[in-house]
């Protein structure tokens, strides 16, 4: 099983709804007490928004690659504040 990296939204109620979907989903398909493995990485935002969101592409970056040395297969982004600033280069 592929292990999940989620960065996390504008509050833990959003990333724990997307949790919550791929832990669904994953037990659906294979049941019992299976469920996805994840790493979840909290942004702070209201750190952001507080010093500038100039540097917040610099935040998600770094929030990545940790996850990446963690060793997760792959990376979710979960919420649209997120978003915003997701198209610069990760």
């Amino acid at each position: 099983m592929k292990k999940n990296g989620l960065v996390g939204g504008k509050s833990w109620l959003s990333t724990m709804e997307y949790h919550k979907f791929i832990n669904e989903d994953v037990n659906s398909k294979l049941g019992g007490l299976n469920f996805a493995e994840c790493i979840i990485y909290f942004l702070n935002l209201g750190k952001i928004q507080a010093e500038s969101w100039d540097n917040s592409s610099e935040v998600l970056s770094d929030a990545c690659e940790s996850l990446k040395k963690s060793g997760v297969d792959r990376i979710v982004l979960c919420a649209n504040a997120v978003l915003l600033f997701a198209g610069e280069r990760l």
